[in-house]
């Protein structure tokens, strides 16, 4: 027998079922799963398949891995999923499961799990406040791009094995609760495209795995079942096996968070990514991020700093991305029409008409109305932007975000680079990735 392109007749001792990118259709629910007994791992992402999640898949006792990320699958997580004790990896992203709160109550009995993606589901519901407990194993928790409302969850800090948290793309407001400092494990944090609100909390630099690489390197390296994919806006996947791969990061951009950036910020020795931008955090760039000596990306554009640029920034040798622009920053040497142009040991400075017309060279970012402009360059081409800039570019800039965008979704690419393309740039690079898991 023959089911949307899966041959029913498979030897019973098949242990593997990987079909992820093909053009797979039909109701899952159809399809009998119940003669795999040594089934051990299923990957069907990214194809076509509806209807609800099939209940002979859960008569494999042996299955340890699941991913159905990116179909077109419907209704609630059942109960009898915990008929599965070895499950610990589960991917149901990209489909349109509804219930959360059912879900995560149910979820959090499993023993084993490890590894739970579950974005772009669960669309406008509440996440809940109270009444989660378990998930005592639980490494990888993703739930951006749900819209789910709400505040973050004080049941979270009993997670205690959490290395990764994805919020992001939610209505998620109030502020950023300071007992996240409490996640011994935890080095990435998404809460990025929300409604945060208040300033970002000093405990938060006290992260025990972003403040000192002892405790980052014992962050277990054990493989995931399955890969991890994080897809960005604007690049190819990225796949990860372990997640000692992943680049510690924290994400904040996109909120309405406000204050200065504590100087407490250079603590995060371990961090390789740091994400503020549109926000309104006002004062000075901390000349302390100097000290955040693995950073590789440091995006601080459209808010409300002041001040002059830390020289000190220049001894950050592997920083590939920095992005300054639409604040209120001084610098004489800008103010003159320079451009410092700082590669690995050496640092240069030339004039500003040279760099306009290599758009594969120099990250140019505008600030007061002077045109103010400020780079440090490595390797990646960067934003070249004229100073003019209407008042409304943060709202529809965020709007474009909380836009559902997959990466075949080049209308809804186009149209909003139209939009941006009204705001008089000379280019355009957008240099905030948009990241959910698969």
């Amino acid at each position: 027998m023959k089911f949307a392109g899966i041959d029913q007749n498979l030897n019973t001792c098949l242990g593997l079922i990987i079909l992820r990118l093909n053009s797979l259709g039909g109701r899952l629910s159809d399809f009998d799963f119940s003669g795999f007994s040594q089934l051990t791992k299923v990957d069907l992402a990214v194809n076509q398949f509806s209807g609800v999640l099939p209940k002979s898949l859960f008569s494999c006792k042996s299955l340890t891995a699941i991913r159905l990320a990116r179909n077109k699958l419907v209704g609630e997580i059942s109960p009898d999923i915990l008929e599965l004790p070895s499950l610990s990896f589960l991917s149901l992203a990209r489909n349109t499961f509804k219930n959360l709160s059912q879900a995560l109550n149910i979820l959090s009995r499993h023993e084993k799990l490890t590894t739970l993606l579950l974005s772009y589901n669960f669309f406008n519901e509440t996440l809940p406040a109270v009444g989660i407990s378990g998930f005592q194993d639980l490494k990888v928790m993703d739930l951006a791009g749900c819209r789910l409302f709400g505040q973050i969850p004080i049941w979270l800090m009993s997670l205690t094995n959490l290395e990764f948290i994805a919020l992001s793309d939610n209505n998620i407001s109030g502020k950023i609760p300071g007992w996240l400092q409490y996640l011994p494990n935890l080095f990435y944090l998404a809460l990025n495209n929300n409604l945060l609100s208040g300033g970002l909390p000093v405990e938060l630099t006290r992260l025990p795995a972003l403040a000192t690489h002892q405790v980052l390197d014992q962050v277990k390296n054990d493989n995931f079942e399955l890969p991890v994919i994080i897809v960005p806006l604007n690049a190819s996947n990225w796949q990860y096996n372990c997640p000692a791969s992943i680049p510690p990061m924290l994400d904040l951009s996109y909120n309405n968070l406000s204050g200065d950036i504590p100087v407490e910020i250079g603590n995060m020795k371990s961090i390789q990514a740091l994400y503020l931008s549109n926000n309104y955090f006002s004062g000075t760039i901390p000349s302390s991020i100097s000290n955040l000596t693995n950073l590789e990306e440091l995006e601080l554009s459209h808010n409300l700093l002041s001040g002059e640029i830390p020289t000190s920034l220049t001894i950050l040798n592997f920083l590939s991305s920095f992005n300054v622009a639409y604040n209120n920053l001084q610098d004489q040497l800008t103010k003159q029409g320079f451009v410092i142009n700082v590669s690995g040991d050496t640092c240069k400075i030339v004039p500003m008409f040279e760099t306009l017309n290599d758009l594969n060279a120099l990250p140019m970012s505008t600030n007061n109305e002077e045109g103010i402009i400020r780079e440090m360059e490595l390797e990646k081409t960067f934003t070249v932007e004229k100073n003019e800039m209407l008042e409304n570019y943060k709202s529809v800039h965020m709007n474009a975000y909380h836009e559902e965008l997959d990466q075949d979704s080049k209308q809804n690419l186009d149209a909003k680079n139209e939009v941006v393309g009204q705001n008089n740039f000379v280019t355009f690079t957008d240099c905030e990735f948009h990241r959910f898991f698969r």
